[in-house]
């Protein structure tokens, strides 16, 4: 649904089914942002993240992490958003960090 939402606002969408294929995704293409949630097989968000911010390349990388835990306290990320998603709240969040051109 939201790879739909994206699409339909011109962003350009790359998905991966966990965190292991994202970083291996990520060693070949480098994206503008990343959204990310905290709930994935394989290898979950905050593991997903150590990797991320522990490369150079990858960790200067804007990220918003997705998460329905009311647990967040501890998730350094660029913003935070608690699911269900607001759509709204998604493509204002992705414009401030990710601004389009």
């Amino acid at each position: 649904m939201l790879s739909d939402l994206l699409y339909g606002h011109g962003y350009a969408v790359a998905c991966a089914e966990n965190g292991r294929r994202a970083l291996d995704y990520l060693r070949v293409v480098m994206p503008s942002l990343i959204l990310l949630d905290l709930e994935m097989p394989v290898m979950d968000g905050r593991e997903f993240r150590r990797w991320q911010t522990s490369d150079a390349r990858l960790g200067s990388v804007p990220t918003v992490v997705m998460t329905g835990s009311s647990d967040i306290n501890d998730i350094d990320a660029d913003a935070v958003l608690q699911k269900p998603i607001n759509p709204s709240a998604l493509l204002n969040t992705i414009e401030q960090l990710c601004p389009p051109g």
